[in-house]
């Protein structure tokens, strides 16, 4: 993530956003949420395994919205 300077913050936030937004990625078997930071002028995707409680990120990609 740090190389993509993305943020623990940011991804916390977009993990936030309500259930109802995240979507099953049949490709990947992952969990994915996307959210557009719109003060930063970008949106991320997070893809993620959910056991019980824990949430185990598997990637986070910036999306170019150009």
């Amino acid at each position: 993530m740090w190389q993509r300077d993305i943020t623990e913050a940011e991804v916390r936030e977009l993990l936030a956003q309500s259930k109802e937004h995240h979507f099953f990625n049949p490709d990947h078997g992952t969990m994915n949420a996307q959210h557009r930071f719109p003060n930063m002028g970008r949106s991320l995707i997070v893809a993620y395994d959910e056991r019980d409680e824990e949430v185990h990120i598997v990637t986070v990609i910036d999306v170019d919205e150009s």
